[in-house]
């Protein structure tokens, strides 16, 4: 540089107002930032592991639910076979007709042990005639007797108190018939007839 030149005048670097200004707004921007940062990172160290709770929750309830399902569907079963499954037992009557057209009453005395089912028919002016074979299965039951020396198979379907029955056999003599038997109800014993006072006797003269 040679004498009688200017020194150029150095630039001024200071911050101004608005650099100032432009400063302190990244810092505070910066600052935000980082403090969102960590309050994400917060709530993620403590959403994660309860989403991982909710999820094995879910994860169970799929086959308990089904599970439980499984268990009512058993029980309803169940109780829809219990309740198919009539208790036989007892006496039932119904009319029957002959070879001739004549009727006649037949009484059934049955006794059922779970599957299986004794018992015996009763014929008017016959001894009682025992039955053979018998099992129930629900609400059907098969049977068969022997009259005169005719095997007689029984096929029955109980309703209540009603039975509907349909017999077979291999003789000409003993055609098929249907017939309806209805349970006999057992008849209240009739009230004991209270005594009469005793009458008073005289006293002695």
């Amino acid at each position: 540089m040679t004498e009688g030149q200017a020194t150029p005048a150095k630039k001024d670097r200071s911050p101004g107002p608005r650099q100032g200004t432009r400063n302190r707004e990244n810092k505070d921007l910066r600052s935000e930032g980082l403090i969102r940062d960590r309050q994400v990172t917060a709530c993620s160290l403590f959403t994660f592991p309860l989403y991982d709770v909710f999820a094995g929750k879910r994860a169970l309830e799929g086959p308990m639910r089904k599970f439980l399902t499984i268990c009512a569907g058993l029980v309803m079963t169940l109780s829809a076979a219990t309740a198919m499954a009539a208790d036989l037992t007892g006496t039932w009557t119904g009319e029957a007709k002959g070879p001739d057209g004549s009727s006649f009453q037949l009484t059934f005395t049955f006794k059922q042990d779970g599957a299986t089912l004794s018992g015996t028919v009763q014929l008017p002016q016959n001894d009682p005639i025992a039955i053979s074979n018998g099992k129930v299965d629900g609400d059907k039951f098969t049977f068969d007797d022997s009259f005169n020396g005719v095997t007689i198979h029984h096929d029955c379907t109980v309703d209540g108190d009603s039975i509907k029955m349909s017999t077979k056999t291999d003789s000409a003599d003993f055609p098929g018939m249907e017939l309806t038997l209805t349970r006999v109800k057992d008849t209240p014993a009739a009230p004991a007839t209270p005594a009469a006072p005793a009458t008073p006797t005289a006293p002695p003269q």
